[in-house]
């Protein structure tokens, strides 16, 4: 069987290396190793060209329709020349039972096509706000900053200093300013819209309170830029 081929296979191994085994030879076990295994039946352990075991063929036919691939004989050459260094050719590595389930089906041809996919469909609605933001241009500054606890809306149409939980805009370009030789928690912040300014200043400075004793960090001590939860 193919269990019984690869293990022989790699007792040979281990005993001709204490032995001198040349490359070649090394790479001819090798092969036979791979070749016992792709001769077996469908449900045997797939290994590559080193001997290490991978993907059960189920997995390996959802995941890559079944494509073989082989190392070129340059490169295999290198990289045994890279585990030699180490001490880790031909050494023995563990053997774990095939796993084999259905899996979802590949949203494209290959892994790297089906996760970039996943990715460009879960970011579209952020890439959507940055997009419109960056065609906007920002309103203007405003000529005086309310210093008041919490965040204070610039309306740039109305002219109004509002009061509000956080700013309700889909995307802000924000900065922070923090006062290191006293605490790593935030004293003041700006946030700008296409439609407004923002500012925020943290209780400690808002009601001139001493700022060494914000030390240790609770939640009404960070910047809100959302409704909890």
């Amino acid at each position: 069987t193919t269990w019984r081929a690869i293990s022989a296979s790699k007792i040979v191994a281990n005993r001709l290396i204490f032995n001198n085994l040349t490359a070649t030879q090394l790479q001819q076990l090798q092969h036979f190793c791979v070749s016992a295994s792709m001769n077996a039946s469908d449900n045997q352990m797939r290994v590559n060209q080193l001997g290490i075991q991978m993907l059960s063929k189920s997995l390996h036919d959802q995941l890559f329709g079944g494509r073989q691939d082989h190392v070129p004989p340059d490169i295999l050459s290198d990289i045994n020349n890279h585990l030699s260094q180490h001490g880790l050719l031909g050494r023995e590595g563990s053997l774990v039972a095939d796993t084999n389930f259905k899996l979802p089906t590949l949203l494209g041809k290959t892994p790297d096509e089906h996760f970039k996919r996943i990715a460009i469909e879960q970011s579209k609605p952020y890439l959507s706000y940055a997009k419109k933001l960056v065609r906007r241009r920002l309103p203007l500054m405003p000529n005086e900053w309310l210093l008041h606890a919490g965040w204070t809306k610039y309306d740039a149409q109305t002219g109004e200093r509002i009061l509000v939980d956080f700013p309700d805009d889909d995307a802000l370009v924000f900065d922070v300013e923090v006062c290191v030789s006293e605490s790593p928690l935030p004293v003041l912040a700006v946030a700008a819209s296409g439609k407004a300014w923002y500012s925020w200043v943290s209780d400690s400075i808002a009601d001139r309170q001493q700022y060494g004793w914000l030390s240790q960090c609770v939640v009404d001590n960070l910047i809100p830029l959302g409704r909890e939860g």
